[in-house]
């Protein structure tokens, strides 16, 4: 999982964890905007039905 930053670069350094209830969290940092504010802490949670229900719907 790569997420593109400020910069137009990818940052490749995820964490992913899978609960017992099987929700997957996945965070990585980027450099989300520009100037002295420099990285962010980004995650995403969801489950594998929710992807497989976006596969289902065509997205």
């Amino acid at each position: 999982m790569g997420v593109a930053n400020v910069e137009g670069k990818m940052a490749w350094e995820p964490f992913v964890f899978r609960s017992p209830d099987g929700t997957i969290v996945a965070t990585t940092y980027i450099k989300y905007r520009p100037g002295t504010k420099k990285h962010s802490v980004v995650s995403a949670r969801f489950t594998m039905g929710e992807i497989d229900e976006l596969l289902r719907a065509g997205k």
